[in-house]
């Protein structure tokens, strides 16, 4: 079945407005900063928020009048919600057993679900002995077993450590691969999208602001939101014969005419106590570590950052509000319009 959404969602301060299909069997990762209305989407799909306006066709047939029991949604939120007094093998049966399906079946059903997850020796086991990743798999074997029309995955791995979630979002690819149901994905973790995603929607105050495969949109970002996530500085300049524009910036060669996007790695970005051709002035604002490399915050004209090797930290002694000048490697910008 696919899913079809044509959301209007008022509320004081903040319209949403999504027109999306999704295919059997594909997720769709929804991304964006707080409050862009992602998990909006998911509350209109699964029946817990009202449309202003709209519809929700689930092959053609609408579901936006019918309650949320009716609406056969898989909906796993960020904490699980599991049932502290029930094991993981009746955590799984409940969607079941409030579907009508008798006890022994639906612990059978429970156990073949748990099973596919790696859980088949934890089923019963109660959520306080289960590991973050363990009661994440568990929630997503309840939402699984009732065989949902709609898959929704709310944040379903911003609670584990990096360790576990590598492993639970691969064991989660796995079983989505063999899922037939179209699937929504929320997160803010470009590793997940890329890992779990057929197709990225960005959202940005309750509109869409990008689209497309996730490669795509990691290497063409269209906000400095998603510039960010990927580790890139986001420029606005002017593309003309010369080459392309920005501030003081001046990148020669071939470019696109008229308003451009540059791509620009903080790696690229080489600072010097004295100038150098093409370089342009700037002020440090702020040095931080990160991992093996020094990140630099700097003011000018293009304001970017900039990541300084070991060699070039120890003759720049660098420090907030430091005078410098920035130059760029332009082989490693991506100028598009």
């Amino acid at each position: 079945m696919s899913l079809a959404l044509d959301l209007r969602v008022t509320r004081p301060g903040f319209v949403l407005e999504l027109a999306l299909t999704v295919d059997p069997g594909e997720v769709v990762a929804l991304l964006g900063p707080n409050g862009a209305g992602k998990t909006t989407v998911l509350r209109a799909v699964a029946g817990l928020q009202p449309l202003t306006a709209g519809s929700v066709l689930l092959d053609g047939v609408a579901l936006q009048d019918l309650p949320p029991e009716d609406r056969r949604v898989g909906l796993v939120p960020q904490d699980g919600l599991l049932l502290p007094h029930l094991s993981a093998r009746d955590n799984v049966a409940y969607g079941l057993r409030a579907r009508g399906t008798r006890r022994p079946e639906a612990r059978r059903r429970a156990d073949e679900e748990l099973g596919r997850l790696g859980l088949a020796d934890r089923a019963g086991d109660r959520p306080r002995q289960l590991s973050g990743g363990q009661a994440q798999r568990v929630a997503l074997a309840r939402a699984l077993a009732t065989d949902p029309a709609v898959l929704l995955l709310d944040e379903p791995l911003a609670a584990l450590d990096a360790l576990t979630r590598t492993e639970v979002r691969t064991d989660l690819r796995a079983r989505l691969s063999a899922v037939a149901a179209p699937t929504l994905l929320v997160t803010h973790d470009l590793a997940d999208a890329h890992v779990l995603a057929d197709r990225l929607v960005v959202l940005d105050a309750g509109r869409v602001v990008q689209e497309g495969a996730p490669a795509e949109v990691a290497a063409r970002p269209r906000t400095a939101w998603v510039a960010g996530l990927v580790g890139l500085v986001l420029l606005r300049g002017t593309g003309d014969r010369d080459g392309v524009h920005v501030e003081q910036l001046h990148l020669p060669g071939p470019a696109p005419a008229g308003a451009v996007l540059v791509a620009l790695p903080p790696e690229a970005v080489a600072l010097s106590a004295a100038p150098r051709p093409g370089g342009w002035a700037v002020v440090v604002r702020a040095v931080e570590q990160r991992g093996a490399g020094t990140h630099v915050q700097l003011d000018g004209a293009p304001a970017v950052e900039a990541v300084v090797p070991a060699t070039a930290l120890r003759e720049l002694d660098l420090r907030p509000g430091q005078q410098l000048w920035a130059s760029v490697d332009a082989v490693r910008v991506q100028v598009y319009a």
